[in-house]
């Protein structure tokens, strides 16, 4: 029998959300999103894409993302996390040639999707994962022929600063002394640069900075780094700084990362 890839999933409905109720944020594993009612945009890397009902989301792993909602509205939408490694080998190879964001009408999607809940209110969490397991393997190879037929093209880039900034940030992460560094970069004020991530992500440079190097450092713990070199090899000079942070990102110390099961569900 083959190992389960999907490691979380749900289905979620709000009748109203709030723009900002989904912090930017990153996975260490792949995620599938398919939105049945949604009216926003998604954010991912300094790029930007208008949603619409029946657009499936699939966010390969550390990528900062998240979606920023058009007022309070309603909300509807299935999401799994799953591990590549544990999928076919052939699945596995077709991943990268899937678009980021693909429109599926409804051609029985809903209908495999249904299957899902049914799954999760019959059986025990073990039992419905193998369910979850043969949707999300379906919807993949679905995914992959639409992917060869066309492309939405509806990437559109957030601001051209946003866009370079971000840029930099990935490339430099660890040598960046602080937000004046970016800015100097990109030959912009500190204020300027605030109020456009403010805007377009809803948080601020130093914040993204921040939340970069932690998720960095648990990918690096994770791999059996000791907590304080993966601190300082993501660029904290100060271990206690480092630590609070930690701390407040996931609700537990460095030490404890590879002690606890890993809630992967933070973000749903």
């Amino acid at each position: 029998m083959s190992e389960i890839a999907v490691l979380a999933g749900n289905h979620t409905y709000f009748e109203k959300i709030m723009p900002d109720s989904i912090d930017i944020h990153e996975h260490d594993v792949w995620e599938f999103m398919f939105f049945i009612k949604v009216s926003g945009v998604y954010f991912m890397e300094g790029k930007a894409y208008r949603l619409h009902e029946n657009d499936v989301l699939l966010i390969p792993p550390r990528i900062q993302h998240r979606i920023i909602m058009d007022a309070p509205s309603e909300y509807e939408r299935y999401n799994m996390l799953f591990d590549s490694a544990l999928l076919p080998e052939d699945l596995k190879a077709m991943l990268p040639q899937i678009n980021t964001i693909i429109h599926l009408e409804d051609n029985g999607v809903k209908a495999l999707l249904s299957s899902f809940d049914v799954y999760m209110s019959s059986f025990d969490k073990k039992t419905a994962f193998i369910g979850f397991d043969a949707v999300l393997k379906a919807l993949l190879l679905r995914m992959y022929l639409v992917s060869g037929e066309s492309d939405r093209k509806q990437t559109s880039r957030v601001n051209p600063i946003i866009t370079r900034a971000t840029a930099y940030i990935q490339k430099n992460l660890v040598s960046i002394d602080s937000v004046d560094d970016v800015c100097a970069a990109l030959f912009i004020t500190n204020s300027h640069l605030h109020h456009l991530f403010q805007k377009y992500l809803m948080t601020s440079p130093g914040k993204y900075i921040m939340s970069k190097r932690i998720f960095e450092a648990q990918r690096l713990i994770r791999s059996g780094e000791l907590p304080i070199r993966a601190a300082s090899k993501v660029g904290f000079d100060n271990y206690a700084t480092f630590y609070r942070n930690y701390k407040k990102f996931f609700g537990h110390s460095p030490s404890e990362e590879n002690m606890i099961n890993v809630v992967r569900e933070q973000y749903f």
